[in-house]
């Protein structure tokens, strides 16, 4: 991420000493987080927050929560530039950070998971601000839930002895939440897919049917494009129909029969047409299946250069990044070296932090829209922020390399206010 910000900031002419200073994460909050489990033994947990830029945070710095086994202080400062690049890139007036807690939330009971989040938010309470002037505001990410955020939620206002649902976004209708939260990145995702390409008759395939692949999934199906394949290792590998799966029948099949190892097995049965496979059976069906679009909506760093590889002798037109980093270096060089489009995570996957801004926006002037008319306004921001990337890209002769374009809109913007503010 360093790197990046340096890149951009050479197509800028910027001086190196600004580009550092908008690289280097303002602040590392490192935490060890002591619970009780429910055998009566005592875990501890590693965990961080990362309040990475504060320049244009004239609402507070944004960025999720994630519980995930193997976190670390690294890939957290990372993700955290990456929110501060996302959210300049699209327009919020916000700054970028990012919290971590290293645990494995499938192996955690319900109980254990919800003392591990409320020790969270008590022990990075004083850093979060005050009601009304909030400098960090959490949403849910990888592994937490709009549950975990009211849960979060409840401990702050605790502490002010009041509800401040403000503290955090992505939260229940119920409490403050917005309709349309789980759905937005997943439909941000299929919008600049649209975008980015003539959808209509294009063959694709999606990694990750959580609720980010999901949504990308039904929305690009809705703008005529085929899923041929859908890779999830949670449920049981690799569904596979070359003539396309109805990704609304597997949601809605998900929704109804709940989600196991077993799930796409149980759909094939009782979907003709369909097959479960493996990857390395997939990496051999993509000899013979053309593939025009790709949808990484999974883990970060999943997507493997023989992979890659593969999609390319595929046909493969363009990369959307649904996920956080989803590709590894290898990968992309792969992609990069077949001239492969690639739109980055920074752009494609923004949905879910522009939705949180309205869920902001909402809470302040006292109004609920509807979740039409929230993901209508997520696709609003989205396409204005696709057309300052391709503006940029033109301006500066970036030809394919849009990660490189899309930090150069954000890096422009920040220095830009870092400029006028005067703290440079």
């Amino acid at each position: 991420m360093r790197q990046r910000i340096r890149r951009a900031a050479e197509v800028l002419g910027l001086p190196e000493d600004m580009a550092e200073q908008i690289a280097q994460p303002r602040r590392v909050i490192e935490l060890n987080l002591l619970i009780e489990m429910d055998d009566g033994s005592r875990g501890l947990f590693q965990a961080w927050r990362v309040q990475h830029n504060s320049t244009r945070a004239l609402q507070g710095m944004k960025g999720g929560l994630k519980v995930s086994a193997g976190q670390s202080a690294d890939e957290t400062i990372a993700l955290a530039a990456g929110m501060t690049i996302k959210n300049s890139l699209v327009g919020l007036p916000l700054g970028g950070a990012k919290g971590a807690i290293s645990a494995d939330p499938r192996a955690l009971s319900e109980g254990e998971k919800e003392r591990l989040i409320r020790r969270y938010a008590l022990e990075i309470s004083p850093d979060l601000g005050s009601p009304g002037n909030w400098i960090d505001v959490p949403a849910p990410d990888m592994g937490t839930s709009a549950k975990d955020m009211a849960i979060f939620a409840d401990t702050i206002s605790r502490l002010h002895g009041g509800f401040t649902p403000g503290v955090v976004t992505g939260k229940p209708i119920e409490i403050g939440g917005i309709p349309g939260r789980v759905k937005a990145t997943g439909h941000g995702v299929a919008h600049i897919t649209s975008l980015a390409i003539d959808l209509d008759g294009a063959r694709c395939l999606v990694s990750g049917f959580g609720n980010v692949g999901q949504f990308a999934a039904t929305g690009v199906e809705s703008n005529g494009a085929t899923v041929s394949a859908i890779i999830d290792p949670f449920l049981g590998g690799v569904l596979l129909n070359p003539a396309g799966i109805s990704c609304a029948e597997l949601a809605d099949f998900l929704s109804t029969n709940g989600r196991s190892a077993t799930s796409f097995v149980e759909f094939a049965e009782n979907f003709e047409g369909h097959e479960v496979i493996d990857v390395d059976e997939l990496l051999r069906a993509l000899d013979s299946m053309p593939i025009d679009v790709f949808l990484p909506c999974a883990a970060p760093q999943s997507v493997h250069s023989d992979f890659a590889a593969a999609l390319v002798s595929a046909g493969l037109k363009i990369v959307v990044e649904g996920a956080n980093s989803p590709l590894t270096p290898s990968a992309e060089l792969v992609f990069a070296a077949a001239a492969t489009q690639i739109v980055p995570d920074v752009l494609a996957n923004a949905g879910g932090v522009v939705c949180s801004y309205l869920e902001m926006s909402k809470a302040a002037s006292m109004t609920l829209p509807t979740e039409t008319e929230t993901l209508t306004n997520v696709s609003s921001i989205l396409t204005d922020a696709w057309a300052r990337t391709t503006e940029y890209n033109c301006r500066y002769n970036l030809g394919n390399d849009l990660r490189l374009t899309a930090d150069t809109v954000a890096v422009a913007d920040i220095a830009a206010v870092h400029s006028l503010r005067g703290i440079f």
